[in-house]
């Protein structure tokens, strides 16, 4: 039997280690190709995260408004969002696919408490938000095709991608008091009225406090609050902070930055306030939404600051702050008496650092009434005189006119339209702004009580005048005569519609610590002749007082009560014998007395003009017209804040 032979030795050997080689090698290849598909996975992904944030960055400019060159700025919609992410995305994208695969959402940081999902301290971008800060854009793509065909692939699988983006851009101002005269004794008044106490400081003193700005910093320090919780309902309801208090702290959080003078005012104020009923303060009704973006930039002065803070301590349920009296003594012909008082009807509010078509800011409503008695009895007389045979008949005798004055001014609004971001193009810094100015609505009519109460108009007819003439000293004949106002009289001077003001192109950058946002200063006049700017007509009241006298319709009979309206008494022992209603008479025989009143009433108007103006402008009240000074703006880059993926469905 014959077996077959097997060979021994090398060349035995070499067939075995070709098959090793060949299964060596498609292993090999097999993780070559695996680790070109994973770094093709890895590319792809990489490519569209940096997709993602590079449309992401853009469209944050776009809702920042750097990237919008017209005012007043809008938010973008939707639409206009989805339309500029996708050429974005064309323009710098890695296929057709991405296109319709952009996902555009815009809304609130907000940072991740210990009790919600995900790690806390982490930003993310609340969808819902009521402030839209930032944006978020999400991409998809399908998965690159695996190079190995064996290898299973799913055409419906797609990686995502997502950045949220953001880019700092706000702005403060305040539309001020704008003192135009400052007076000592009417700011006293008024400050003593609002802090409860008596206040005595000279005009320097005003205008020193009127000189310094408050930064949000400074005011959360001063009511021991986090500058983001100004605008926190919670805490400001939970942390209200006395008005004493909150003066004091003023005084502290400035000591390093205003004078010793200011802080000692300061302390001295806040000891009036303590003395005095010393309410809390409100801090929601003065200061709008904040956060602690630029919070070292000043946004309102002091003076005003004070002012608000009072008025929003002093303010019922319905905003309104109780008449305070001013110190005004006149001494003119005609007027028996005259009683002026201040009544802040709704406090100031300031825009704080915030977005441009976000930062608003309105000034105080403001009521100023004057309560005048004025001596009518000359007049009366000279016209009674024609019916008495030149007075040889009886007496007259007639009681001061009370008449009441209300100019209530409503608030005027102003607005930060488009902020101007640096570019590398135009590196020039602006604001633009608008504004509409205050309209007063001044009513005129009478009033009963005491001047020195404030009380109210009357509504409707209303007693105007009464006259008694006693014939023979009454024995023969007493006659009364009321003349009526029918209703009061209103007129309203000024113009709401919103004007645009010059843009404010002059900062100044100040120098910050490392890593904190940059800001500037406005530069204010004369560095620039557009900060503070005024829109409209200052002395629209001019004559306003005189035109609402004449217009006055003045009558001798009450058609409510035509039997008791006047009268005439024959032939009085102890009772009147005979009584006669003769008011539908009278209106014909006393054209002369009715004339000779008007006479009289205008030229009270303008008494009463020569009251209404100086006191406007005193108490920084300005009928018609509005002053906005831009204080700040912070500009940055534009951030990735986030590269977190939205949970599916939100």
């Amino acid at each position: 039997m014959t077996h077959p032979s097997f060979r021994k030795g090398p060349q035995a050997q070499r067939g075995a280690t070709a098959v090793f080689a060949a299964a060596a090698l498609v292993a090999m290849l097999t993780a070559a190709l695996l680790a070109i598909d994973v770094g093709r996975l890895y590319i792809a992904k990489r490519d569209l995260q940096k997709l993602a944030n590079v449309a992401a960055l853009d469209a944050s400019r776009l809702v920042s408004g750097c990237a919008v060159d017209d005012a007043p700025f809008q938010l973008p919609g939707a639409g206009e969002l989805q339309e500029f992410v996708e050429q974005t995305v064309a323009d710098n994208g890695l296929g057709s696919d991405l296109l319709d695969s952009a996902q555009v959402e815009v809304g609130t940081v907000e940072r991740r408490g210990e009790d919600d999902d995900g790690p806390a301290g982490t930003r993310f971008l609340a969808v819902d938000g009521a402030d839209v800060q930032a944006v978020r854009v999400t991409l998809r793509r399908s998965f690159p095709q695996p190079l190995m065909p064996l290898l299973p692939y799913d055409e419906g699988r797609t990686m995502v991608a997502s950045a949220t983006a953001g880019q700092l851009a706000v702005g403060s101002f305040y539309l001020g008091s704008g003192l135009l005269s400052l007076d000592g004794g009417i700011l006293n008044a008024l400050l003593s009225g609002l802090l409860g106490g008596n206040v005595n400081l000279t005009v320097l003193d005003y205008n020193g406090l009127a000189d310094v700005g408050v930064s949000l910093e400074a005011l959360a320090l001063a009511v021991g609050l986090e500058v983001e919780d100004l605008s926190d309902p919670l805490a400001l309801q939970t942390q209200t902070p006395l008005l004493s208090d909150a003066i004091d702290g003023l005084a502290g959080a400035l000591s390093g930055t205003a004078s010793g003078t200011i802080t000692g005012l300061l302390g001295d104020l806040a000891a009036v306030a303590a003395n005095g009923d010393n309410l809390p303060v409100p801090l929601g009704q003065i200061i709008g939404e904040v956060d602690d973006t630029a919070a070292a930039a000043p946004f309102v002065n002091l003076l005003d600051l004070l002012i608000a803070l009072g008025a929003a301590a002093n303010a019922d349920d319905s905003g309104s702050v109780a008449p305070i009296a001013l110190p005004v003594s006149l001494s003119l012909p005609g007027l028996a008496s005259v009683h002026t008082f201040v009544q802040i009807l709704e406090p100031p509010q300031f825009s704080g650092m915030q977005r441009a078509g976000v930062a608003e800011a309105h000034t105080a409503q403001v009521k100023l009434l004057v309560r005048a008695r004025v001596d009518a009895l000359n007049s009366v007389t000279q016209a009674l005189n024609l019916l008495l045979l030149g007075g040889l008949l009886g007496q007259v005798t007639a009681p001061p006119i009370a008449l009441g004055v209300d100019v209530n001014v409503a608030e005027g609004r102003a607005w930060l339209d488009r902020i101007q971001c640096p570019r590398s193009s135009d590196p020039t810094l602006a604001a633009d702004l608008s504004a509409n100015a205050s309209v007063a609505t001044i009513k005129l009519g009478t009033f009963s009580g005491a001047p020195s109460a404030a009380p109210a108009i009357t509504n409707g007819l209303a007693q105007l005048l009464g006259v008694t003439i006693k014939i023979l000293g009454g024995l023969i004949a007493e006659i009364k005569v009321n003349l009526f106002l029918q209703a009061p009289v209103e007129t309203t001077a000024g113009n709401p519609s919103p004007v645009p003001l010059q843009t404010v192109d002059a900062f100044t950058k100040v120098d910050q610590a490392s890593g904190a946002r940059p800001y500037w200063l406005a530069d204010e006049a004369p560095q620039t002749p557009y900060n503070p700017q005024t829109v409209g007509t200052t002395g629209l009241l001019s004559g306003t007082m005189s035109t609402l006298f004449s217009s006055m319709q003045i009558t001798a009979s009450d058609p409510a009560h035509p039997n008791a309206s006047s009268s005439i008494c024959l032939l009085r022992v102890i009772v009147c014998t005979l009584s006669i209603p003769v008011g539908s008479v009278l209106d014909a025989v006393l054209n002369p007395v009715v004339a000779l009143l008007g006479t009289l009433l205008n030229g009270v108007g303008g008494i009463v003009d020569a009251i209404i103006d100086p006191l406007l402008q005193a108490l920084g009240i300005q009928i018609g017209s509005a002053t906005v000074t831009m204080n700040a703006i912070s500009v940055d880059q534009p951030r990735i804040i986030s590269t977190e993926v939205p949970a599916a469905g939100s």
